[in-house]
């Protein structure tokens, strides 16, 4: 009984965790020329043998300041859960984004098996 506990509480564990969120390939830049920024981040796996492993989803959520991010009052943007292995050129598609406005963002993935990391330290 414990070997079947112990397989089915890692099973549910995501493999693969995003980190080094970037927008317009820059790393928490403090201005930008473009109102619809390209958002990217990559992943790693939380163990290091495991093999094979793909993201099949990603959310990502931006607020107008930290606070709101923490509190999960996402008011700029909400993607929703999207069906999509890709982790690069994300186009930012939330309110417009107006001169000298200020954002923070975090993304959450989902592995091959549908098991979704935690959330990423926000950017």
């Amino acid at each position: 009984m414990l070997i079947a506990t112990i397989i089915s509480s890692t099973q549910n564990q995501a493999t693969l965790t995003p980190y080094e969120l970037r927008c317009e390939n820059l790393n928490n830049p403090l201005a930008l020329q473009e109102s619809k920024p390209q958002l990217s981040w990559k992943l790693k796996a939380t163990d290091s043998k495991a093999k094979n492993l793909s993201q099949s989803a990603y959310r990502i959520v931006v607020a107008s300041s930290p606070q709101n991010l923490a509190a999960n009052k996402y008011d700029l943007w909400d993607s929703g859960k999207v069906q999509s292995n890709q982790t690069f050129d994300i186009r930012y598609s939330g309110k417009a984004l107006a001169s000298r406005t200020r954002a923070w963002w975090q993304v959450q993935t989902w592995d091959q098996n549908s098991t979704a990391s935690s959330w990423s330290s926000p950017a």
